[in-house]
């Protein structure tokens, strides 16, 4: 998927604008905002299809998402692959941590496996176990760094 050569970030956002032109974006804009108000679209409902498409040839095995610069490349080659998509996804880029630094901070270990996210190990097995978390401390590297 990375072929370790240097991304050109310049016309990789170029070619991101050619697939996504502004009246598109604006498009699902205005299709969220009127579904945000509590009104139908003039259109259609908007959707987003999370993901890529199968035969887009973009693969994620063996994607190291601890290297920054990877992970870029990552979201980068990700929203390319499926602009080929008529649905209302808008390009952004996540630093694909999401909820697990939340629970790294009360002490869940951290585990990265060969999928797109991180994951933690669970701590508590029964509900009472919630009262012992311990205070919330930054020990997970990403929440220092404000990944």
């Amino acid at each position: 998927m990375l072929s370790g050569r240097e991304m050109n970030y310049k016309s990789e956002i170029a070619r991101i604008k050619e697939l996504y032109p502004e009246g598109r974006i604006r498009r699902s804009k205005e299709r969220y905002k009127a579904i945000w108000d509590l009104k139908m679209p003039s259109d259609r409902v908007p959707f987003a299809f999370w993901w890529y498409p199968l035969d887009s040839g973009f693969d994620v095995e063996g994607l190291d998402l601890l290297d920054k610069e990877k992970r870029l490349q990552y979201l980068i080659l990700q929203i390319k692959a499926r602009a080929v998509l008529n649905d209302d996804y808008i390009p952004g880029l996540w630093s694909e941590e999401r909820p697990p630094i939340i629970a790294s901070a009360f002490g869940c270990e951290l585990v990265h496996g060969k999928s797109t996210h991180f994951w933690t190990k669970p701590i508590i097995k029964n509900p009472e176990d919630v009262y012992r978390l311990k205070n919330v401390y930054y020990k997970s590297e990403l929440l220092r760094e404000g990944s």
